[in-house]
């Protein structure tokens, strides 16, 4: 994992993460759909240890502006019989710091229904009103 980081930062912005991958697609065929878009410098599939796909692969391009094409061309493509969804990669560290602020932010949020659940309710049409 360590050598992964090291490489990710080195393409940082020029790699791409994407998911919803087709059984069929393997590191060549990956290499294959995004090659049209730049310079690309290393591709993978994941897989589990028996070696079966896991849906989603790793695409890095020499540039952010290579990588951005590709997001802007094949995400959401239909890949043989699935929808692909392509953004930039983050690493585990950065994606973890970044739910962790959007979490921050959702919690008031979803506290606001037991608050509100301790003011006293009236019935609509209260004693006077006729």
């Amino acid at each position: 994992e360590q050598a992964w980081n090291e490489v990710a930062d080195k393409f940082q912005g020029a790699n791409l993460y994407m998911k919803n991958l087709d059984d069929s697609i393997d590191d060549d065929k990956l290499k294959q759909l995004f090659s049209q878009f730049g310079s690309i410098t290393s591709c993978k599939v994941m897989r589990d240890p028996n070696g079966i796909s896991r849906g989603s692969g790793f695409v890095a391009f020499t540039t952010p502006e290579e990588a951005s094409r590709a997001i802007l061309e094949m995400n959401g493509k239909m890949v043989v019989s699935k929808p692909l969804f392509v953004a930039l990669a983050q690493r585990k560290e950065d994606r973890r710091a970044r739910l962790q602020a959007q979490f921050s932010q959702i919690r008031p949020v979803a506290m606001a229904p037991s608050v509100a659940s301790r003011m006293p309710m009236y019935p609509p049409c209260g004693p006077g009103h006729g």
